[in-house]
């Protein structure tokens, strides 16, 4: 995504950074960023969504542990497991947390640890489980380091949603931008490199062969300007006034006008 965007998007500043859930909400609220890549399900988050996908959560052990030939594994038996997981509030906790209380069980969790290599190098040397979205252990699958199971009653899984402001018009840096992510976590998908199925709204975006971009023109970029726009400075933040295109559109394809003295610098934040 990053190649891409610095090749079809040259004048466009970009910026990726890794966060609490929680901290990219009050960021996105705050007016620090233009979009963030977050825990679902939409309908749950007070902005406004497009949601992207849901992939499953697998129960993680070493090679030893032979998870595979048991799988499915009742969530009941992961009481029985020592786990290493995240620390509250991060969203893969809160899925485990929600999920035992649902099977009335208390997750033996021995370890806190909130990086997945961490996770998964405990998984690896068999120190304990782990429970992760299956993305993101499939190199450590194929190389035979890890043995995985899907996890039953409940089943686990998670959405991702994209996020921004309610009734913000993005700026046409930002479509571009959103529509390179787009259109990349839609490619993983159907060639099978990211396990997950697509929900409604990404779906809908797959389906459409213009990708909500005229296929004849070149992508419109904007120079980035200024710096991160902090809450309640926003006068003394360097903006400029977007030229109207009809481009620019709304969630639905209509035409709308720019939004006035946006920053032109893109900052996506991903958990």
């Amino acid at each position: 995504m990053a190649q891409r965007i610095a090749t079809e998007l040259p004048s466009v500043s970009f910026r990726l950074v890794e966060g609490y859930a929680r901290h990219l909400m009050e960021w996105l609220h705050g007016g620090e960023l233009d979009a963030i890549v977050t825990y679902g399900p939409g309908a749950n988050i007070h902005c406004q969504t497009f949601e992207l996908l849901i992939e499953e959560m697998l129960l993680v052990g070493s090679s030893h542990s032979d998870l595979a030939a048991r799988s499915p594994i009742s969530f009941a038996t992961v009481a029985g497991c020592p786990l290493v997981l995240p620390s509250r509030p991060h969203g893969l906790r809160a899925i485990a947390d929600e999920a035992a209380a649902k099977a009335g069980i208390t997750l033996n969790v021995r370890l806190e640890a909130d990086t997945y290599s961490v996770l998964k190098e405990f998984a690896v040397s068999g120190s304990g489980f782990t429970i992760l979205p299956a993305w993101s252990v499939e190199r450590e699958k194929r190389e035979g380091l890890v043995s995985t199971a899907s996890l039953a009653k409940p089943r686990l899984t998670r959405q991702l949603v994209l996020a921004s402001p309610l009734g913000s018009i993005e700026t046409r840096a930002t479509q571009a931008v959103l529509t390179i992510l787009k259109e990349e976590i839609g490619t993983l998908i159907e060639t099978g490199r990211w396990q997950a199925a697509p929900m409604e709204d990404l779906r809908r975006f797959m389906s459409d062969g213009s990708k909500s971009r005229p296929t004849n023109s070149k992508p419109p970029v904007e120079r980035a300007y200024g710096g991160t726009n902090q809450p309640g400075n926003a006068a003394s933040a360097s903006r400029r006034q977007h030229p109207s295109s009809s481009w620019m559109q709304d969630r639905n394809g209509k035409p709308v006008s720019p939004r006035s003295g946006a920053m032109e610098q893109i900052r996506l934040l991903v958990r």
